[in-house]
């Protein structure tokens, strides 16, 4: 019995390529992993501990390993055209680690490498994950993410309450607590940054394919942005709608321009007189409201405005003292964590945190990579015929204004989102479909 079964074993033909995944398949859901994770990681590392933050520091290192391997089968060929680039990129890292070591607080310390090594070694990674993905894919996960955190959004605006419970209790306006939606990313800010960033990509579908459901994405998103109150993400997103249309559109036209602005004009005017009809008896209206009037009022009136311009000048005069402006205060010194944890300051400026951190010399060597890489992805995006240029183009300017005017790419999830865009120029658009 035993031969039979022997034999019986040995006829049988199994095809192994049932068994074996394609690299697209691993790779396509390592990102959306990534997507998903960053766009709502407090709810992850609020409910499950730091589980799913660890899993996506492995994604990384899996696509550093992937990208590695890549250059020792070409045998440190660079596949794209960025090679200055890729030198800057090595300079960059090789300045970072230098001002990182000489910073003597070990919590400073690991901030540093946590927001400038760490930051800079995504790069690479997201290379190598984004080469076998479908950018259809991860466009529609994108927008999909958009629409439930928007409707969340509207509930915590709405309800009063926090899905996520947190420490801030809101606003008194009017008489009445109003609070400003943060959903499952940990302040206002960082949520009005996705969902910008995801209203700039809805914005892009529905201007390439005008239909019913791009436009309903699109007007849910954007309301999903509103309702952060967060003024700067917005603004970023109609300066990046109006490049989308005008790109896409041909050469600049002044008329097409006015054209746009006209009529943003016109529906901003329909939503304040709708807005201050409903205001009258909903404190919660009547402050959103006054957010949006406030983007125009730099005065003493607005105390945001001015708190902002006075961070600014101090970071302004902080840079020009002694020798800071050459070598900077130290990597980490700012932001909020700084602020809290070793008497750091507040710069609300990503510009002035990189210049009056990092020096002037290394500041300038940071940008120069930064650019150099957003015009080669360009480059060899016309070349190739990249249909995505003009989204990419929108939301590097999206994340650029935001991040003048406030510390925004000290977020993970923003600076990982803000290069995957920019990585989506540089990627190979075909690929042979492998199995591991």
């Amino acid at each position: 019995m035993d031969d039979g079964y022997f034999l019986l074993f040995k006829e049988m033909k199994f095809d192994w390529r049932y068994f074996m995944i394609k690299k697209t398949q691993i790779n396509e859901s390592l990102l959306l992993y990534c997507i998903i994770y960053l766009c709502s990681f407090n709810f992850w590392d609020t409910k499950f501990g730091m589980v799913f933050k660890y899993f996506f520091f492995c994604v990384i290192l899996i696509g550093l390993i992937g990208y590695g391997k890549r250059l020792l089968v070409n045998k440190g060929k660079i596949q794209t055209t960025a090679k200055d680039s890729v030198i800057l990129y090595m300079f960059c890292i090789e300045l970072f680690l230098i001002q990182v070591i000489n910073v003597e607080n070990s919590s400073q310390r690991n901030l540093a490498f946590y927001q400038y090594v760490f930051f800079m070694m995504m790069i690479p990674s997201i290379l190598y994950l984004l080469e076998y993905c479908e950018i259809r894919k991860i466009l529609n996960l994108f927008k999909t993410i958009g629409v439930v955190l928007s409707i969340f959004a509207i509930y915590e605006v709405f309800s009063g309450s926090y899905i996520i419970q947190n420490e801030y209790l809101g606003i008194m306006y009017n008489g009445s607590r109003v609070i400003r939606a943060m959903v499952f990313s940990g302040s206002f800010l960082t949520f009005g940054t996705i969902m910008a960033m995801i209203s700039v990509v809805s914005f892009y579908d529905f201007y390439t394919n005008t239909s019913k459901l791009n436009l309903i994405c699109l007007i849910i998103n954007v309301v999903g942005l509103l309702m952060s109150s967060s003024r700067g993400p917005l603004v970023a997103f109609v300066i990046s709608a109006i490049v989308i249309y005008v790109y896409i559109g041909g050469r600049v036209n002044l008329l097409k321009v006015f054209k746009v602005i006209l009529i943003m004009f016109i529906i901003g005017m329909l939503l304040a007189i709708l807005g201050t009809t409903l205001s009258r008896n909903n404190s919660t209206i009547a402050f959103y409201l006054n957010r949006l009037q406030s983007i125009f009022d730099w005065s003493e009136n607005s105390a945001s405005n001015t708190g902002r311009i006075d961070c600014w000048l101090y970071s302004i005069e902080k840079f020009k003292e002694k020798t800071n402006w050459i070598f900077g205060i130290g990597p980490a010194a700012t932001g909020a964590r700084a602020k809290a944890n070793w008497g750091g300051f507040v710069t609300e400026s990503g510009l002035l945190k990189r210049f009056l951190e990092l020096g002037a010399v290394v500041a300038v060597v940071y940008y120069m990579f930064f650019f150099s890489t957003v015009h080669a992805g360009l480059r060899k995006a016309r070349k190739e015929g990249n249909q995505y240029i003009a989204l990419a183009l929108g939301i590097v300017i999206c994340i650029l204004i935001e991040d003048t005017i406030l510390q925004i790419t000290e977020e993970l999830s923003v600076t990982f989102l803000l290069w995957m865009f920019i990585c989506i120029l540089l990627r190979k658009e075909k690929q042979n479909d492998e199995r591991i």
